[in-house]
């Protein structure tokens, strides 16, 4: 018995010091990369639900601020709590579309602080310097407009159809970056 409790001990130590952090893999997403001069990386995730399949392509572009697409809030009390900036379930729109999400510069997929609650997190979380020197509407539009490039090229797009959704200060981006990329069919 004793042995057992030992065993289940270590086993239980080294699974949470060894943790990873979730990846955008296990949310349903597939992680792509592209580098430029100008804006840097612009990483995107694309929705991997009949990620083979012809389907309207779908960007949803956030908010103001820095965080990631996932926060990992690890409270006092040991617990912990996964909280996104997505305010759409863009797994039930992956039935139907190619879902973008386009992470800000130098931001990464997840990350994590000690906090109690997704307020503290907001005011504790820093931006990084490439967010700081990088991010505004021109990064934005171009980061966009690369992303929609490629991924016409990349995926079986129904009739071609780019959908851009903007909640927030993503609203701002949408109307310029219709004017920039005309093969934008919906906004």
């Amino acid at each position: 018995m004793k042995k057992i409790f030992i065993i289940s001990l270590i086993v239980f130590l080294t699974s949470n010091i060894f943790a990873q952090y979730p990846t955008p893999d296990e949310y349903g997403l597939k992680h792509y990369c592209i580098k430029d001069k100008k804006l840097g990386k612009v990483n995107f995730y694309v929705t991997k639900n009949g990620i083979g399949k012809e389907k309207p392509l779908l960007i949803l572009l956030d908010g103001s601020g820095n965080l990631p697409i996932y926060s990992l809030l690890k409270k006092d009390n040991g617990s912990s709590t996964i909280i996104s900036t997505v305010p759409f379930n863009y797994r039930k729109l992956s039935e139907k579309f190619h879902v973008v999400l386009i992470s800000k510069p130098g931001t990464p997929f997840l990350d994590s602080l000690n906090v109690n609650s997704f307020e503290q997190f907001v005011e504790k979380y820093k931006p990084s310097k490439e967010y700081n020197e990088k991010l505004s509407l021109e990064w934005r539009v171009n980061s966009a407009n690369k992303v929609i490039k490629y991924l016409l090229k990349k995926l079986k797009t129904k009739n071609k159809e780019v959908i851009v959704i903007g909640y927030s200060e993503g609203g701002q981006v949408v109307p310029k970056l219709a004017t920039k990329n005309k093969r934008i069919t919906k906004i």
